[in-house]
C-alpha cells in the first residue's frame, strides 16, 4: 500500500506519487502564495517596533 501524505498547505490527503503533482497543482500554489503573503506580513509587522542590540547599534553610528 502506498503511504499517504497530508498537504500542510490545502489539508487534502494524496499519495506519496501524487505530491510533487499536487504541489503544482494552482489551487495549491494560489493557497501557498497568499499564505507566504500573510506569514511575510504578519513577520514585518511584529518587526516593526524592533528594538534589538543590533538596530540600536545601527541609529547609533
Amino acid at each position: 500500500m502506498e503511504e499517504q501524505l497530508r498537504c500542510n498547505i490545502c489539508g487534502v490527503t494524496v499519495s506519496s506519487s501524487q505530491a510533487k503533482q499536487h504541489a503544482s497543482t494552482p489551487s495549491h500554489m494560489s493557497l501557498r502564495s497568499k499564505l507566504e503573503d500573510d506569514l511575510n506580513s504578519i513577520k514585518n509587522e511584529s518587526y516593526k517596533n524592533d528594538s534589538s542590540v543590533v538596530i540600536q547599534w545601527e541609529k547609533s553610528i
